[in-house]
C-alpha cells in the first residue's frame, strides 16, 4: 500500500493516486484477460472434442458393404440409401447443434458425397440447395478433410471455416473395410450460433469486469 506524506505537495499527491490507480487497474487487467484467454481456449477444445467424438460415433454406425454400393444419385429413393442413411438421420435429429453431416469418399483424385441426411430444399434460405446427392462433387474439401480420407485419423478444425454454406466448424472421421483400407469418412458441421453466444457472454464479462476493475482503482486513486 502507498503512503502519501502528510505534507505531500499537491502535484505529488496527484501524482501518487494516479500511479496507485494504473497499478491496480493493469493488474486487474491483465488477470482478467488471462482468465478469458484461458476460457476461450477451453471453449474451443470443448466445441472440438465433442466434433471428434459425434464423428467417431456417427462412423460407427455405418455399413460399410451397404455404403460401398452407393454410386448413383438414382439410387437415393431405393432401399439400399434408405437403410445406410438411417444412422446419420438420427443423428442430426438428436443434436440441435448439428448443421450438417454426411459421408465423402475419395475417387480419382475428387472428393464426393454419399450419404447426406439433410431434407431437400433451402430451408436456410441462401439460394443454395442444402441437400447433397449420392456422387456430387466437393469442389472446396479443404486439407484436413483429405488428410483423413487419406488414411488420417478421426481430427476437428481448429477455427471456424466461412464458405457458401455458412460459418461451421467441422470434425472428421474415417470409417474402414474388413482390411482397415480407409473407405470413406463421416463429417459433421455444427452451427456455430451457439458458440458465439457463449463466447460474447464471456466477452461482456470481461468486460464489465474491466469496469470495475477502472471504478475500484479510481477509487484506490482518490
Amino acid at each position: 500500500m502507498i503512503f502519501v506524506r502528510p505534507n505531500a505537495s499537491p502535484s505529488h499527491s496527484l501524482i501518487v493516486g494516479i500511479a496507485a490507480a494504473l497499478v491496480v487497474f493493469g493488474t486487474a487487467a491483465v488477470s482478467g484477460g488471462a482468465l478469458y484467454l484461458r476460457a476461450r481456449d477451453a471453449l474451443n477444445e470443448e466445441v472440438r472434442s465433442d466434433l471428434r467424438r459425434t464423428a467417431v460415433v456417427a462412423a460407427a454406425s455405418i455399413d460399410v458393404s451397404l455404403h460401398q454400393k452407393l454410386t448413383d444419385p438414382a439410387q437415393e429413393d431405393g432401399p439400399e440409401y434408405q437403410q445406410a442413411i438411417i444412422p446419420l438421420r438420427n443423428i442430426r435429429r438428436a443434436s440441435t447443434s448439428i448443421k450438417y453431416i454426411y459421408t465423402v469418399i475419395l475417387k480419382e483424385d475428387s472428393v464426393y458425397y454419399v450419404l447426406d441426411p439433410t431434407p431437400k430444399g433451402d430451408a436456410d434460405k441462401d439460394g443454395k440447395e442444402d441437400h447433397s446427392n449420392v456422387m456430387d462433387r466437393v469442389d472446396n474439401a479443404n486439407a484436413i478433410l483429405l488428410g483423413v480420407l487419406s488414411g488420417g485419423p478421426a481430427v476437428a478444425e481448429s477455427e471456424p471455416v466461412v464458405d457458401e454454406w455458412g460459418i461451421t466448424m467441422s470434425g472428421y472421421a474415417p470409417f474402414h473395410d474388413d482390411l482397415g483400407n480407409t473407405v470413406g469418412v463421416v463429417g459433421v458441421d455444427i452451427d456455430l450460433v451457439t458458440f458465439d453466444e457463449r463466447m460474447a457472454g464471456m466477452r461482456y464479462a470481461m468486460g464489465m469486469g474491466a469496469l470495475l476493475a477502472l471504478i475500484c482503482s479510481m477509487l484506490v486513486g482518490v
